[in-house]
């Protein structure tokens, strides 16, 4: 009786010890990494945002990584990027945040530094102060303005007129245009600013062309560089537009309406050979069924760069201490101690709406 009874027990214990065994040493499922997005993904930048949001999107698909992006949309708004960025942290508790723009960069990096939450930005300028937590993966507007300052001065002319949106960007580009320009040897004879909502450019494109400048440097946001194109060409002011890499975004916008200009572009918009970014233009195109634009090749490669560190270490400050350079679609990106990304650059001239060719270059000095 007592065997009959042993019998069974025994290969209880055999089944329970083989089921504790399994559950034991089963592999652990994957932590899922958890991405904070903050976007303008309606308003006025929603179109910017919406390309934002392709480039992190398409990293993502591509990482074979489980993660979980979590947007917030901050519809270009302070308030809202203060708002979308605590909840990001205290309630969804990400690894890590990407937003874009310097109005943004400007209100969040205190957030950032108290609550020790890593950041990537793009299209942004950083204020000075302690980049502890962040990364900033665009070249700065200084970089851009070094270049353009150097060709307009020595391939267009030296009388410079600034006309430029008044936000922290616009003002930020405007100051050092007029300071390296003036450097150079050259003269602001107009500076002018305006308003984001503005629709009626006529009488400051009237100001602007009584004062015959060489060329104008302008920094615009997309419906104004549409108004202002659109009433230069009314008022048939045929002078150079100088600007940052922001305008060439808007080509195809303001293509029926663009005087000759001449914008900044990263090397990749201008044909060199990457094999980095072919790789990209073509499994893009195969995703979206469309060319990628600077937008959504920046916010893709910046959302690979914290996928790459957060397969590593969830330590991001300490690893991006290290995280000195980085050859990507955009070329050998240079990372300064500010956590300051500077790209290859070059200034493309724009004819007739269209993109013909290089006419100058920027190498950043490791």
């Amino acid at each position: 009786m007592k065997r009959k009874i042993l019998i069974p027990l025994a290969i209880l214990v055999v089944i329970i010890a083989a089921i504790a065994i399994y559950f034991t040493q089963k592999p652990k499922e994957p932590e899922t990494i958890k991405i904070g997005a903050i976007l303008p993904l309606t308003g006025d930048f929603s179109l910017f945002g919406g390309w934002l949001k392709e480039g992190i999107d398409f990293a993502v698909s591509s990482s074979n990584l489980p993660v979980r992006v979590i947007y917030e949309d901050n519809a270009n708004q302070n308030a809202k990027s203060v708002s979308s960025f605590q909840k990001l942290v205290k309630v969804d508790k990400v690894n890590a945040v990407i937003t874009a723009r310097t109005p943004t960069a400007n209100v969040l990096l205190p957030l950032i530094n108290s609550h020790k939450v890593f950041t990537i930005f793009t299209f942004a300028d950083l204020p000075r102060g302690d980049k502890k937590y962040i990364l900033n993966y665009h070249f700065p507007i200084e970089d851009e303005i070094t270049a353009l300052t150097e060709f307009a001065f020595k391939k267009i002319g030296k009388k410079a007129a600034i006309l430029t949106v008044n936000d922290d960007f616009g003002r930020l580009g405007a100051d050092l245009f007029e300071v390296k320009f003036k450097q150079l040897g050259g003269v602001v004879i107009y500076k002018d600013m305006f308003s984001q909502v503005i629709a009626d450019f006529k009488p400051i494109v009237g100001k602007l062309k009584n004062s015959n400048p060489d060329f104008v440097f302008v920094i615009a946001w997309e419906q104004n560089f549409l108004s202002l194109t659109k009433s230069m060409k009314e008022q048939n002011l045929s002078i150079p537009i100088v600007g940052p890499n922001v305008l060439s975004i808007y080509i195809p916008l303001v293509k029926k309406y663009l005087p000759l200009s001449y914008f900044t572009v990263s090397f990749y918009d201008v044909g060199k050979k990457n094999p980095h970014y072919e790789e990209f233009i073509e499994l893009f195109k195969k995703r979206f069924g469309k060319e990628p634009n600077m937008v959504h090749a920046e916010s893709y490669e910046a959302t690979v760069i914290i996928l790459n560190a957060l397969k590593k270490t969830k330590n991001l400050s300490t690893y991006f201490d290290n995280f000195k350079q980085y050859e990507g679609i955009f070329g050998k990106i240079i990372i300064d101690q500010e956590r300051q990304a500077h790209f290859p650059l070059a200034i493309v001239e724009v004819r007739e709406g269209e993109k013909k060719g290089v006419v100058w270059e920027f190498i950043p000095n490791p």
